[in-house]
């Protein structure tokens, strides 16, 4: 009985952490350099992107409650502070098949943000992300600048906070 229970409790905590491992850099931490191509076709890489101004990594899916509650707000931040070089990031482990659906999503709701369908799961396994939404503000020398992972509203306030402050330093 004991045996059966340390197993169980092994299994657990195993499961936990597996679960709740970081992305890839905690704020201060640099994150890797990376080119994809977008929902329509274009070709980006972080580093070109981040030399106009702070980037949000968003990683999401269809399926994930959370997110989709949580890219509305992202988008009006997109709207709000494009001009001041702000680039949001949405990628979207949805796979290859699902690629139309997340196109019709995207466009269903004008959605105006750059968009990466990570076919493969590449990106996610880079980034190790376990734990969807995970939103990563990433400044010009690819430093991870605020991070944050799930999303209840009310979260887009401590964004917009870490974005104004990161437009801020931009300026210096």
């Amino acid at each position: 009985m004991r045996r059966g229970f340390l197993v169980v409790l092994a299994t657990i905590l195993f499961v936990a952490c597996s679960v709740w491992t970081p992305a890839v850099a905690a704020p201060g931490g640099r994150v890797p350099d990376f080119r994809a191509r977008t929902l329509d076709g274009r070709r980006v890489r972080l580093s070109d992107l981040v030399q106009k101004g702070p980037v949000l990594l968003d990683f999401w899916a269809m399926w994930c409650a959370p997110c989709q509650k949580e890219l509305p707000y992202l988008s009006e931040l997109q709207e709000k502070y494009a001009q001041r070089g702000f680039t949001l990031l949405a990628v979207s482990e949805d796979g290859e098949q699902a690629a139309p659906r997340v196109r019709s999503f995207v466009r269903g709701r004008k959605f105006q943000f750059t968009v990466i369908v990570d076919r493969n799961q590449e990106l996610y396994r880079l980034f190790r992300v376990s734990v969807l939404p995970t939103s990563l503000l990433v400044g010009r020398d690819l430093q991870v600048l605020w991070q944050h992972v799930g999303y209840r509203p009310g979260d887009e306030h401590a964004l917009e906070q870490a974005l104004l402050h990161a437009l801020e330093g931009e300026k210096q």
